[in-house]
């Protein structure tokens, strides 16, 4: 046999053996069909908030906007001592978004702190309730320039919002950040100017009385 070929033979040798590892892998291929229809991937706001704070026992979802509910266990026919659960973040604020009035920087830190005791029946032995910081804040509040005003939002269940300044917890050299709900902007001020106050505590541990 001729070198050429011999060349020629094994060129179709090797084509025949590629031709043969080939056609099982294409016969595989075509087999991958899923056994099973797929799982939805949606999920409804609900659902979302659920997964990251349940609702304690108490509390009632607020028909306008899921993303809150509201216990009204303190005094059922009075809304100022109401707590709303921020069901995004876990946290509880005061329905009532004055009830502390004006103050410098200190005194609604202290109005805060000592706020627990005296506040509803159902939460008097929570003392934790604070002064809510900088980022506790933003994550309640729409930022600037929000449309709405006040700058929360739409559908929630929070009553007596001001316009104005809110005192946060976080603090610098001489002054301390605040949130204007006119709007939603963020910036900081001196201590002593008086601004809105706004206590929130952590949405942990709770238990009826």
């Amino acid at each position: 046999m001729s070198e050429r070929k011999s060349i020629r033979f094994m060129s179709i040798i090797l084509m025949v053996v590629a031709l043969l590892l080939f056609l099982p892998c294409l016969s595989i291929a075509g087999s991958l069909e899923p056994s099973d229809p797929p799982g939805p991937t949606m999920y409804t706001l609900e659902e979302i908030h659920e997964a990251v704070t349940p609702l304690p026992t108490g509390f009632e979802l607020w028909p306008n906007n899921t993303r809150f509910a509201v216990s009204n266990e303190g005094t059922p026919d009075v809304n100022s001592d109401d707590v709303v659960l921020d069901r995004a973040t876990g946290l509880m604020w005061t329905r009532d978004a004055n009830l502390g009035g004006l103050k410098n920087w200190q005194d609604a830190v202290n109005y805060c702190n000592f706020f627990g005791p005296d506040f509803g029946r159902r939460y008097t032995f929570a003392l934790d309730w604070r002064l809510p910081s900088i980022e506790e804040f933003t994550s309640l509040s729409e930022p600037y320039p929000s449309v709405r005003h006040p700058a929360l939002p739409a559908g929630h269940p929070f009553e007596n919002v001001q316009s104005g300044n809110y005192w946060s917890s976080t603090t610098f050299t001489s002054s301390a950040a605040f949130v204007g709900m006119l709007d939603g902007l963020v910036y900081d001020l001196n201590m002593t100017s008086d601004m809105y106050v706004w206590c929130v505590r952590g949405g942990q541990g709770l238990a009826p009385q």
